[in-house]
């Protein structure tokens, strides 16, 4: 039995588009995650955690909550659908936040 070699461009195929609000500014931001188990949110990368929950991480690193995660491959079709109701929802905290001040 041969093993496949595993290239560089497989490695770091861009594989899930986590889209959630950031829990500071309350905007909607992305995180790209590839198969080799990297998150990256602009240039910066970041190794998931062995054990971690998806979610957890995408919190404690990028301060991300209400996290909803699609294919790479869907995101032409369904991302701006996702950021459409992650937006709205960012924009009721917004007004809550506001509203506490």
């Amino acid at each position: 039995m041969q093993l496949e070699k595993v290239t560089k461009a497989h490695s770091e195929e861009l594989i899930f588009a986590h889209y959630g609000i950031d829990v500071e500014t309350l905007q909607v931001k992305s995180v790209w995650q590839r198969r080799d188990g990297m998150l990256w949110m602009g240039s910066y990368g970041h190794l998931v955690m062995p054990g971690r929950r998806m979610e957890t991480e995408l919190l404690l690193v990028f301060g991300l909550s209400d996290v909803r995660t699609i294919p790479a491959r869907l995101v032409p079709v369904n991302g701006d659908n996702v950021r459409s109701e992650l937006e709205e929802l960012a924009g009721q905290r917004r007004l809550e936040r506001e509203g506490k001040r």
